[in-house]
């Protein structure tokens, strides 16, 4: 690739290893950016875009996008254009309802499965009928890690009993477990007290994504590595950048102190296990990871503020740069050529988001991604409840 001086390795076990260097490759003139397209929801009002809490979107492979209201504990179905389509759920225990959804999917038969924790099952949806399939545990973490490859369901489930024991479960469309496979984790020094764990500000946590091409990708938010894994657990290939993790402010720092010592006042008759080597020095790095239907990674860096920004590797892993939003944004799916995600505007109202992932061939100009103008469209279609589309800035 013209001006990249990473390089492309392979380790002694056959997986791929592509080091980068702290900047990308792209020029002003064939930088990517994000031309928006769509917006649905409203601040005030009534009717099915005005959510109250939404967690989980998923888009499927015609363009509709499917919104989980876990306020309402509802599904609402909006088409390509923004059009509301139909709705689905209610709070509760029996057919049709539920009671706290983890994600959802998108089968090759273009199936929609709800994954339900508290109600220990799948929710099966197409455009005609609904089933239901048990969940083998009521027990997840969050975000969820899953989703459909090869053919299956992959959903990580939690296992009860003593200590957590976190599994990715592979189900057939009949609802049945074909096979199991372990997650691997880098290993943490978290404080502890017996089977409690005390998380410390800004310390390193675990951030994975599900990729449908049939791998799992791992990394800890204090370092900029990278892992692709085979869902069997072997490593296909490892990323690096030459970025370092911040260090700790001051006020982060005595903040971390503070709380420290509030464990120990409190839990120490417990046993608690507090070292020296769990204290964070460095914030962390590293926010979420999204993965393209082309193979392309989007990283979310951490430490942004009211803003995102993601750093873009091409699908062999070599860091092109940088593409910013002025506004936080969660559930992030890219499918189609289009980045869709769950954008936090005045009042942290949520409402789903939709651009257009342009790959620049000549400067930007009009039709780049303007903050001050999608924040105008934003606001105009939100008071309206209209899906908003974007116009010329």
């Amino acid at each position: 690739m013209p001006g990249w001086s990473g390089t492309i390795t392979e380790s002694p076990t056959g997986a791929t290893l592509v080091a980068n260097p702290a900047d990308g490759v792209w020029t002003e003139q064939d930088r990517w950016w994000l031309e928006d397209t769509l917006w649905i929801g409203a601040i005030h009002g009534q009717g099915p875009t005005v959510f109250g809490r939404i967690t989980d979107l998923e888009v499927d492979s015609l363009g509709r996008m499917y919104v989980f209201d876990g306020q309402a504990h509802q599904l609402r179905v909006f088409g390509p254009s923004g059009d509301f389509i139909s709705e689905f759920g209610r709070r509760g225990s029996g057919p049709g309802e539920f009671q706290g959804v983890a994600g959802m999917s998108e089968s090759v038969r273009q199936d929609l499965w709800i994954v339900d924790g508290p109600n220990v099952r799948y929710t099966v949806l197409n455009d005609s009928a609904y089933e239901m399939h048990r969940r083998v545990s009521p027990l997840y973490r969050l975000p969820w890690l899953g989703g459909h490859a090869e053919g299956f369901l992959h959903d990580a489930v939690v296992l009860p009993g003593e200590g957590v024991a976190e599994v990715l479960v592979r189900v057939d469309s009949a609802g049945a477990v074909r096979d199991t496979f372990e997650i691997p984790e880098p290993e943490l020094a978290i404080p502890h007290a017996g089977s409690m764990q005390f998380p410390l500000p800004y310390a390193a946590t675990v951030v994975r994504a599900f990729d449908r091409r049939g791998y799992v990708w791992i990394a800890s938010s204090h370092e900029y590595r990278l892992i692709q894994m085979r869902l069997g657990g072997d490593t296909a290939r490892v990323i690096t950048r030459e970025v370092e993790a911040p260090p700790l402010t001051q006020a982060e720092a005595d903040s971390v102190e503070r709380y420290a010592r509030k464990l120990v006042d409190r839990f120490s008759s417990f046993g608690l296990q507090l070292g020296d080597e769990m204290i964070p020095e460095t914030a962390p790095l590293l926010d979420r990871i999204a993965v393209a239907d082309d193979g392309s990674v989007w990283v979310t860096r951490a430490g942004t503020g009211r803003n995102t920004v993601f750093d873009v590797f091409d699908s062999v892993g070599r860091f092109l740069g940088e593409v910013r939003l002025d506004f936080p944004l969660y559930s992030i799916e890219i499918r189609n050529g289009s980045l869709y995600g769950v954008a936090l505007g005045a009042f942290d109202v949520p409402r789903v988001f939709r651009a257009k992932i342009v790959r620049g061939q000549g400067v930007a100009g009009d039709a780049a991604y303007h903050p001050a103008a999608a924040c105008a469209r934003y606001a105009r279609s939100a008071r309206s409840g209209v899906p908003g589309r974007r116009a010329t800035a």
